[in-house]
């Protein structure tokens, strides 16, 4: 979870349940972050085009959805250590700086 939310027996509960999920269909490097009503999915880079086949994507967003989250994000940069520790990009005036 991002530094400063209020960290939950709830919220908790729903990240191990989602990478349980995720686990029990074969995927091995797994994240999930929770973004409040977003979960952010970071899975191995060798594993990413098996999860981009459309009738998993429909499976994952359906049970996490159940799970409770409202939006269900694929982190196109992968499972990396660290993650919720990067600073976001500065963007003005349409680009990044």
């Amino acid at each position: 979870m991002p530094y400063g939310q209020l960290i939950t027996p709830e919220r908790l509960k729903r990240i191990e349940l989602t990478e349980e999920f995720l686990g029990s269909l074969g995927f091995v490097q797994i994240r999930a972050r929770d973004h409040g009503d977003l979960v952010r999915i970071e899975i191995g880079h060798a594993e990413m085009d098996r999860f981009l086949a459309a009738d998993l994507r429909r499976q994952v967003a359906e049970k996490v959805k159940a799970l409770g989250y409202t939006y269900v994000c694929l982190d196109l940069l992968g499972y990396r250590t660290g993650a919720m520790n990067e600073a976001p990009a500065v963007v003005m005036n349409g680009a990044s700086e």
